[in-house]
């Protein structure tokens, strides 16, 4: 069965391939009621993020595992109203990595850098701190796409609207043309004879017609 997008929406991936953090990371959060997909390659992870996500959690080592510029192109090529947050476990503060982890903040955007050895209920917390602020991102997601179908809706009615005004418009003169060109030929004399009465009847057919079409509308 094919997950719901709610459903995909509410994950929180997890790339840590060297190790037994992917493994680790995932207990931990299943303890905690947190539903998350281990990737086990990069191309894993931007399928998955494609798919939906609330979080992303990675380790410091993943950032130079091979692809791994392709989830940077995925995070690159967000919507405006996403930024996905990541948290990434990295070492001491003082540590080569730690400096690498540091530079790639600027890249992925919108990070959490946790200093291990991590512990759990600081690990559960960001977590959910950071689902709840991509929830809210979803949010304003649906928010633009109801905005973007009203003004759709609205456009549409409009333009029904005009070609209304503008079928109105055409079966208003039509009778009503008729009716003030033998008015002014009446006026003028000329129509005689049996003509007079023709003349009448059109003025009078067409003037029903228009009151027909007046109510009509009405």
């Amino acid at each position: 069965m094919t997950p719901s997008v709610e459903t995909l929406e509410r994950r929180v991936l997890v790339y840590a391939p060297v190790g037994r953090d992917g493994t680790l990371t995932s207990e931990l959060l299943c303890r905690d009621s947190i539903d998350c997909v281990v990737c086990l390659s990069a191309q894993c992870l931007v399928d998955e993020f494609t798919a939906g996500a609330s979080a992303v959690i990675l380790t410091e080592e993943t950032l130079d595992e091979p692809g791994f510029d392709a989830f940077v192109q995925a995070i690159d090529a967000q919507p405006p109203w996403s930024d996905i947050p990541i948290l990434i476990f990295a070492g001491n503060e003082g540590s080569e990595t730690a400096f690498r982890t540091v530079r790639m903040v600027d890249v992925l955007r919108n990070v959490t850098i946790i200093e291990r050895p991590i512990r759990v209920a600081a690990v559960v917390s960001m977590v959910r701190a950071a689902m709840r602020a991509r929830r809210r991102q979803y949010e304003m997601r649906d928010v633009l796409v109801a905005l973007h179908a009203a003004r759709h809706e609205a456009e549409a009615s409009s333009r029904l609207k005009d070609e209304f005004l503008a079928t109105l418009s055409h079966e208003l003169r039509t009778p009503l043309n008729a009716i003030l060109g033998w008015t002014l030929m009446l006026r003028h004399g000329q129509v005689q004879g049996d003509q007079v009465a023709r003349a009448l009847d059109t003025v009078d057919r067409n003037a029903r017609a228009q009151a027909q079409l007046i109510e009509d509308v009405l």
